[in-house]
């Protein structure tokens, strides 16, 4: 991801709910409307009882993304490609938008890993992956990851990871590690063979 540092987690929600515990009450999330269920419940049934507004946004429209920054926001959640429609988010656009309005930026980036898609180059503050999808691979192994290119925003999500305790166990971070040595092998192949569709 070409970050200054990661984080594993025991699950990929336990690395959403750490990024998203960089918000207080009063302040104002805005996500796309194409999220993994999970992240919806978090957000919806979770969050949203301490104080922390949602609202969800096509994020495939510049405009209504704009449209839908309060002056409470601080955080854009993206998901591109989105689960479950498959939608893409012109990254670095809504990145450059985001920062404009001084908001982070955060991105579910598990469809595409880094082998296709790297949103810290194109403006992203923190990347999400699901460990158990691609990294890991093998359908053997439980697990999340948040990369930063920030050295103070990767103190905060250590601080709140720690304080929490959703870390990856031992032999989960094995096989993970295992998968990650044929993860470009594998995705390219993949793509390769679902190109010829």
């Amino acid at each position: 991801e070409s970050g200054i540092g990661g984080l594993a987690f025991a699950s990929g929600m336990a690395a959403t709910h750490t990024a998203v515990m960089l918000l207080s009450a009063g302040d104002h999330i805005l996500a796309g409307r194409d999220i993994y269920g999970g992240t919806y419940r978090l957000l919806h049934r979770v969050v949203d009882r301490y104080n922390v507004k949602v609202s969800l946004v096509d994020t495939t429209d510049l405009a209504a993304v704009a449209a839908a920054i309060r002056p409470e926001t601080k955080m854009l959640w993206l998901e591109s490609p989105g689960n479950p429609q498959m939608s893409i988010t012109d990254l670095e656009a809504v990145s450059k938008l985001a920062h404009e309005r001084g908001l982070l930026v955060g991105v579910d980036s598990t469809f595409a890993t880094p082998v296709l898609t790297r949103p810290l180059a194109l403006g992203a503050d923190i990347v999400m992956h699901s460990a158990t999808k691609y990294f890991g691979g093998h359908s053997d192994a439980l697990g999340g990851a948040l990369v930063v290119k920030d050295p103070e925003l990767f103190k905060q999500l250590y601080f709140v990871q720690n304080a929490t305790g959703g870390v990856l166990g031992p032999f989960d971070s094995f096989l993970v590690s295992r998968g990650l040595k044929t993860l470009e092998l594998r995705v390219r192949e993949q793509s390769r063979t679902a190109s010829l569709l």
